[in-house]
């Protein structure tokens, strides 16, 4: 269980937000005239692990408060049909998006999908969020739901066994969709074999995000037919599945040459597959998102998987407009975690890198310590759950000192008193700071918050879960004799004091 759920969570990735931003200035310029307001531009930064995907919560304000944060739009209570580009059906709801607002409308069991769809003009992209999907449901849905459609998605679902017929039917209907996005990590191959079959109808593709628990090798043939067709425009693409036969397919990749955005998530990984994703991701020039979860791959023979992953880490470091790197979670040993700071230090335009759940050695550790000074574009490090002790932290809080960095993640390690030598005052961008489980103590604390204070940015230090609430109040009485005294102008917000 805990493996599919990491799975499902690394790989939910919403093409929809993508598809209105670039499809409504083509299509919509005579009902919308005005410029596109950057509030609709989705920050890509890095998904920590224990983020889950969207909630299908009944609690009303739970979910509006989520929504409000996921999309990178303005809240309405008005929205005319004619300016509606984008639907997301859920349970007990319906959230209709405009350019730049959403409106939330209550969504009744007697919806009536004939009168719904048909107010809606210009609609480009319906998503399916969280729903159990019946057949009677479906069937509306394909019945009604506008021919013309340039993206369908459906995320966090439970999919019965007879539901993909009508999927792919759906899918079959509109060859005008360019963005496919279907997550299903429980489905098996005959099921995710009738939707990727559909594929084949479509005329191109721009955005595909396919998550399966099983892909056939007829469905993996679908795929590549797609992707041969879409291999100039197709820009992201996100690829998982707990059981595929995948090999024939990264060759196909390595011709996507318009791809921007890359996720794979693999669980039954072989060496021999990471050498031919290598070899694959050398060609992809314009990559800027990388995203890989390859389970398993610790357990490999470890001479072949040295020499699969030196071919993945020089791919790589040929990929000089990355900007956003995430191989969170996967538990690479040692050696790999080298390979690949090595491989980072030749991607100067980074701005987000999340190793989250890899643990560092002094050796992986003062490799990264490498990268971060040179990174001039970095805004966002993420490393919890690195097994990062004193010693460690030491390495790299001397690194970070000379970084750009404005977020900084270090939940659940063990850097412990060595936060009191981290001169933080010298670091004018940082904004934020996530030190929360890390066994802090006051006294060391005390040290870390004295240099906070002359850091001229630092908005929020969160020390959630360490001993703070331990200390004797004599302690606690001469941190509020220092700040009364020397940081009437510092706001920092401590968390967990």
């Amino acid at each position: 269980m805990y493996v599919r759920e990491i799975f499902t969570r690394l790989l939910i990735a919403v093409a929809l937000i993508s598809v209105i931003q670039d499809t409504v200035d083509a299509t919509k310029r005579s009902v919308v005239n005005r410029p596109q307001s950057k509030k609709t531009e989705k920050s890509p930064g890095p998904m920590e692990p224990g983020d889950s995907p969207a909630s299908t919560s009944d609690n009303p304000s739970t979910e509006e408060e989520e929504e409000e944060n996921f999309f990178p739009f303005i809240k309405t209570t008005s929205l005319s049909p004619d300016d509606v580009v984008g639907v997301i059906l859920k349970p007990n709801k319906t959230v209709l998006l405009g350019r730049e607002v959403y409106k939330i409308e209550p969504r009744e069991k007697d919806f009536d999908f004939q009168n719904f769809f048909k107010q809606f003009k210009n609609l480009l992209v319906v998503e399916v969020n969280g729903i159990t999907l019946e057949i009677t449901f479906l069937e509306d849905l394909q019945k009604f739901m506008p021919t013309m459609l340039k993206g369908f998605a459906v995320r966090s679902c439970h999919i019965p066994e007879n539901a993909y017929e009508l999927i792919a039917e759906m899918l079959k209907k509109r060859p005008s969709i360019i963005s496919v996005s279907i997550v299903d990590a429980y489905a098996s191959g005959e099921e995710s074999e009738k939707v990727l079959a559909s594929l084949g109808d479509l005329t191109k593709a721009e955005y595909l995000n396919l998550v399966f628990g099983e892909i056939t090798k007829e469905g993996v043939e679908n795929i590549i037919g797609l992707m041969n067709k879409s291999a100039s425009t197709l820009r992201e693409f996100a690829l998982g599945a707990i059981s595929a036969a995948l090999e024939e397919i990264y060759s196909t990749i390595g011709k996507l040459t318009a791809l921007t955005k890359f996720e794979i998530a693999l669980i039954e990984i072989k060496t021999d597959d990471v050498a031919s994703l290598g070899a694959a991701l050398s060609n992809l020039k314009k990559l800027e998102q990388l995203q890989i979860f390859l389970f398993g791959l610790s357990e490999q023979d470890n001479v072949k998987r040295f020499e699969a992953c030196e071919k993945l880490s020089d791919s790589i470091s040929k990929l000089k407009n990355l900007k956003h790197v995430d191989i969170s979670s996967n538990k690479f040993p040692d050696d790999v975690m080298q390979l690949v700071m090595q491989a980072l230090q030749s991607t100067p335009d980074l701005k987000s890198l999340n190793i989250s759940g890899n643990k560092l050695t002094a050796k992986s550790a003062g490799l990264l310590a490498a990268v971060l000074p040179e990174a001039h574009n970095l805004k966002t490090l993420v490393a919890n759950d690195c097994g990062i002790d004193n010693k460690i932290f030491g390495v790299i809080s001397e690194a970070l000192v000379q970084s750009p960095v404005e977020q900084l993640f270090f939940k659940n390690n063990l850097i412990g008193e060595a936060v009191a030598n981290w001169n933080v005052s010298q670091m004018p961008n940082l904004s934020l700071i996530d030190l929360a489980n890390n066994g802090i103590d006051f006294q060391p604390f005390f040290t870390f918050y004295k240099s906070a204070c002359k850091a001229t940015k630092l908005a929020v230090a969160n020390f959630t879960g360490n001993n703070l609430n331990v200390a004797a109040q004599t302690d606690r009485n001469n941190l509020e004799v220092w700040r009364a005294q020397n940081a009437k102008g510092s706001n920092i917000i401590i968390l967990g004091m």
